[in-house]
């Protein structure tokens, strides 16, 4: 079984994109995804946070808060256009597995709510002190993360998959619009 994207996570994909050519970064991070994902309440990913007694608010403003300190000038990127930034190989792991946490319970579209276990299940240190904070523990996904089988071979080319973007200029407008309308069948 392949997990999809439902269309609340394909859009969280793209502000994730977005808000990291606002920042200045050349990819897609974590924190990034936790943003886009937070952003679009009602989101399943919220309702899961608030079913655990958490605020989505207070955390979507403290990761905002944590991305709005500036990168050195060093660290900083060009401003990129949002369809050039890929995700980070970190982002790629929680992308794989939220594909994985979705894939397990059987479902064929991977949503936000898999995308935030993931997010909660490996941390990196900067969301690690956010969960902390908001006393949201690993142990609430933990339970989920034992239960996840291997990453089926199908499933781990899937979240790059949906960053790239085929070279357009060879496409007649007819067909650009028959791929949209396939892409989102």
């Amino acid at each position: 079984m392949q997990a999809q994207f439902t269309e609340q996570t394909r859009r969280a994909l793209s502000d994730a994109r977005h808000e990291a050519s606002e920042n200045g970064s050349a990819c897609v991070e974590p924190e990034h995804l936790l943003v886009a994902v937070l952003r679009g309440d009602p989101s399943e990913a919220c309702a899961e946070l608030r079913r655990n007694g958490h605020s989505p608010k207070a955390i979507y403003e403290d990761v905002c808060a944590v991305l709005d300190v500036p990168l050195p000038v060093t660290e900083r990127a060009a401003p990129h256009s949002p369809e050039l930034i890929v995700p980070s190989a970190r982002s790629e792991r929680t992308l794989a597995l939220a594909a994985r946490i979705a894939v397990q319970f059987g479902r064929y579209h991977m949503g936000t709510d898999h995308l935030l276990l993931a997010l909660i299940a490996e941390p990196n240190e900067t969301l690690a002190g956010v969960w902390k904070r908001h006393g949201v523990s690993a142990t609430e996904a933990s339970t989920t993360g034992e239960r996840i089988a291997p990453l089926p071979s199908a499933v781990s080319a899937a979240p790059r998959q949906l960053f790239q973007r085929p070279a357009w200029n060879r496409y007649t407008f007819a067909a650009k619009q028959a791929i949209a309308v396939a892409a989102t069948e």
